[in-house]
C-alpha cells in the first residue's frame, strides 16, 4: 500500500511508543487476506523469485515492457545491494542477452529476536506515516500490501531494471523518483561501536539513494521502544553523516566493483549458453547458476545446479515447467510479444 508522511513537524514525535505502533500495524497486516508475508517468511527462495514475478508482471501491466527489452541486467534492490558490497550467494539465469539476477537465501537458525528492534522500523513507518488517496489513488482500509516500484538505472554501459518497495513518500505522488522517501529507525549510539555501525549505515543508504535515484531518507532515534526524534536527510547530507576522516571512502568504487562484477558475470554466462549451443540447443536456456561472491576477493565463484538435485529442489520447489530457469515463463513471453508489438507502431 502506497503511504505519505504525516506532517512531522504538526506532530509530537518524542515518546511514540513504537511497540504500540507495531501492534497496532501487526492487527491490520493479520486481518488481511492479502498480507503473504507470513507465508514467505517460512519459504524464502519463493519470496524471492515472487520479487521477480512482480516485477515483470508491473512492466507488462503498466506501460514498461520497453523498458524490459532494453535491460541488460533484471533484479531486486536487494540483490543489486548484495553486488555492490561485493559478498552473497545469488542464483541466476541467462536468457536471450539478459541477466536475471535474484539473492539466495538460505534458512536461518531461528533466535530469540529483539523485540525492540523488531518492531522498531515497521512500527516507526506506521506512526509517521498515513494512507495515500490522493489523485485517485485510493486503496481498501484493510489493504497492507506494499507499493512495489519498477526503476530503470543505468550502471557505467549496463541498463539495470530493479525494484524496490517504497515504504513511505513526500508530498503528492508522481513518476518522478524525488517523491520517494526511505525510513530506517536506528538504537541510539552512545558507545564508540554503535557510532561506528551507524556511520556503516549512513554509507548503505547512500548507496542505496544513489542506486535507486531517491533523494531522501527519514532517519528515526529511538531508545528502546520509544522514539526520541526524527531527521530528513538528502544524499549530500548522508555523505557528510558517512565521513570518516580515519577511512576515507569513495562511494563511486562502490558501483565500479558492481560494474565490474555484473559485466563479467554476463560474460561468463553467455560463454556457457554458447558451448553448449553446439552441443545441445535445446532448453539451453532453461539453466540455473548459483554464484557465490566474497568481500575482499576479485570475481566470484560460479557453478550450474541442475534439475533433480537437492539445489534445484530447494529453490524452485516442484517444478512444473512453469520457468525459463528462474524466469516465469508465460511472463516472459508476454512481455517479448507485447514489447515487439510496440517496436513496429
Amino acid at each position: 500500500m502506497l503511504r505519505q508522511l504525516k506532517n512531522i513537524d504538526a506532530m509530537g514525535i518524542r515518546g511514540i511508543d513504537l511497540r504500540a505502533m507495531f501492534a497496532e500495524y501487526a492487527a491490520q497486516r493479520d486481518a488481511n487476506p492479502f498480507f503473504q508475508e507470513d507465508y514467505y517468511a517460512q519459504n524464502k527462495q519463493a519470496y524471492q523469485l515472487h520479487n521477480l514475478d512482480d516485477m515483470l508482471a508491473a512492466c507488462l501491466w503498466h506501460g514498461t515492457p520497453s523498458s524490459w527489452r532494453q535491460a541488460d541486467v533484471i533484479a531486486p534492490d536487494s540483490t543489486l545491494m548484495a553486488v555492490l558490497r561485493g559478498r552473497g550467494i545469488f542464483n541466476a539465469s541467462y536468457v536471450q542477452g539478459k541477466l536475471y539476477l535474484l539473492l539466495h537465501l538460505d534458512h536461518p537458525v531461528k533466535k530469540q529476536p529483539d523485540l525492540n528492534r523488531y518492531c522498531a522500523r515497521p512500527g516507526f513507518i506506521h506512526a509517521l506515516t498515513e494512507p495515500y488517496t490522493q489523485n485517485g489513488v485510493n486503496h481498501p482500509p484493510d489493504d497492507n500490501r506494499y507499493f512495489t516500484s519498477v526503476i530503470k538505472r543505468h550502471l557505467g554501459g549496463l541498463s539495470l531494471l530493479t525494484s524496490s518497495r517504497i515504504r513511505a513518500m513526500q508530498g503528492s505522488f508522481t513518476d518522478d523518483l524525488n517523491c520517494y522517501v526511505y525510513p530506517h529507525c536506528k538504537d541510539r549510539a552512545v558507545t564508540t561501536f554503535g557510532r561506528r555501525r551507524l556511520k556503516q549505515d549512513f554509507r548503505k543508504w547512500q548507496v542505496h539513494c544513489l542506486l535507486l535515484g531517491i533523494q531522501k531518507v527519514l532517519y528515526g532515534r529511538r531508545e528502546g521502544h520509544v522514539l526520541s526524534n526524527v531527521n530528513v536527510f538528502d544524499r549530500a547530507r548522508l555523505a557528510r553523516l558517512a565521513f570518516v576522516r580515519e577511512q576515507p571512502w569513495n562511494v563511486m568504487s562502490v558501483f565500479n566493483r558492481g560494474f565490474t562484477l555484473l559485466g563479467s558475470l554476463r560474460e561468463h554466462l553467455q560463454q556457457q549458453i554458447d558451448k553448449r549451443a553446439f552441443v545441445n540447443p535445446r532448453d539451453n536456456e532453461d539453466r540455473i547458476w548459483r554464484v557465490q561472491v566474497q568481500a575482499g576477493r576479485v570475481g566470484f565463484y560460479c557453478r550450474e545446479i541442475y534439475k533433480g538435485t537437492e539445489d534445484w529442489g530447494d529453490l524452485m520447489g516442484s517444478d512444473d515447467g512453469t520457468r525459463i530457469g528462474i524466469v516465469p515463463k508465460a511472463l516472459w513471453h508476454d512481455l517479448l510479444t507485447k514489447s515487439s508489438s510496440l517496436l513496429h507502431t
